[in-house]
């Protein structure tokens, strides 16, 4: 199970310390426990960490696989002053963060799916779930979850239907020869996120989205794709074109209308 101490060494950031991390060996959600202390106060950079979950969700209300003892499964409370509408780049920026990351540890073929998956050869390694408590007309903490694939075969760990579209980061690193063998590779992630992560808080809050938006379209696995997009009341199939400055995925559908997705179920679509 980690502990603070394995991911402290090279904590560069003021956003995280031991004071505001929680680590538990089972918890039904992470997302919970950190909703339930930002509920009772709990400052912005509370860390709730599990090394598994009964209850484990991601978007949609899915189920999130979390078996004890290979994956990263762990919550931040946040306080941005910020509006409603501007809550969803926040994922955005934590999908740059965990893309960044794992390029740091030599993770190859990364992309970012919008809007809350990492993908790694085209297959799922991990995923963002982003919740908010709002208070009046303003937002009164965002609780921002990660669950990562992070060691072991998905032939293994995960369920049949799964076995082609997701991938752990120990696989991938195994398939370029790059031996982590010699370290704690979960709390090597966690540490490399929280800095990753800080950095581009940090940014977001003082030059706004436009270097966010930088930095994932510099990730995108999915523009110029043929993607499916379900909405609450209706699904579409197109063209994937681009991120507008706000972070909407533009797409352009069958009979040539660009249309602005603000939140749906996005699925990549075999060509």
């Amino acid at each position: 199970m980690i502990q603070w101490q394995d991911i402290s060494g090279n904590l560069q950031s003021a956003l995280f310390d031991q004071q505001r991390a929680f680590f538990h060996s089972e918890l039904d959600s992470t997302n919970q426990t950190a909703i339930e202390l930002a509920r009772e106060g709990a400052p912005e950079g509370t860390l709730v960490v599990a090394d598994s979950q009964r209850s484990g969700r991601g978007r949609l209300q899915r189920i999130w696989q979390s078996p004890p003892g290979v994956n990263l499964y762990f919550s931040m409370v946040l306080r941005p002053e910020l509006a409603i509408a501007l809550a969803p780049q926040v994922t955005l920026l934590t999908g740059v963060a965990l893309a960044e990351s794992a390029v740091m540890l030599k993770v190859p073929d990364v992309a970012l799916k919008w809007p809350n998956d990492l993908l790694i050869k085209d297959r799922k390694s991990a995923g963002i779930l982003t919740e908010m408590g709002i208070q009046g007309h303003r937002i009164n903490y965002l609780v921002v979850g990660v669950g990562i694939n992070v060691y072991g075969q998905v032939k293994t760990l995960l369920p049949e239907a799964l076995h082609t579209s997701a991938i752990t980061w120990s696989e991938a690193l195994d398939d370029t020869g790059v031996d982590h063998s010699g370290f704690n590779l979960r709390g090597k992630i966690l540490n490399q996120f929280l800095n990753q992560f800080s950095h581009w808080y940090t940014l977001w809050q003082k030059e706004g989205f436009i270097p966010i938006r930088t930095a994932w379209m510099n990730r995108a696995g999915i523009i110029g794709k043929r993607v499916q997009i379900n909405l609450t009341d209706r699904q579409f199939s197109g063209i994937a074109i681009n991120m507008d400055p706000e972070g909407y995925l533009m797409v352009k559908d069958g009979v040539g209308i660009v249309q602005q997705v603000m939140a749906g179920d996005v699925t990549l679509m075999k060509e």
